[in-house]
């Protein structure tokens, strides 16, 4: 014979309070981000576009040669000499910049503010 046991609203409350995690809200804004096409065309010199795909000099390292290959529909990069990459506009701007998470995106206008 089991024996079930309930625990009284005023328990679990006290222990949700204690234990929980209080959700945080993001103000990060991923859909606010640039267009890729638009902010690689205004962040990178000769541009060479083949369909979704461009190439450029590596702005990360001295570079005669387009080696760097960006795409133009979600954003990301790879460089194929010095290895610099990265998923979306995003990371291509906090790596340029040198700026953390926050401050680029709110350079970028993707940072909500409170």
């Amino acid at each position: 014979m089991s024996v079930r046991y309930r625990l009284n609203t005023d328990y679990q409350r006290a222990y949700a309070k204690l234990y929980s995690r209080p959700e945080r809200e993001s103000r990060y804004r991923r859909d606010l981000l640039p267009d890729p096409s638009d902010y690689y065309t205004r962040h990178l010199h000769a541009l060479r576009i083949h369909g979704e795909w461009a190439d450029a000099p590596c702005p990360f390292h001295e570079d005669k040669n387009p080696s760097l290959s960006v795409n133009l529909v979600h954003g990301g990069y790879l460089c194929h000499a010095c290895g610099a990459r990265g998923g979306d506009v995003l990371d291509f701007h906090r790596r340029l910049h040198g700026m953390d998470f926050i401050a680029a995106a709110r350079d970028l206008n993707a940072w909500e503010e409170a």
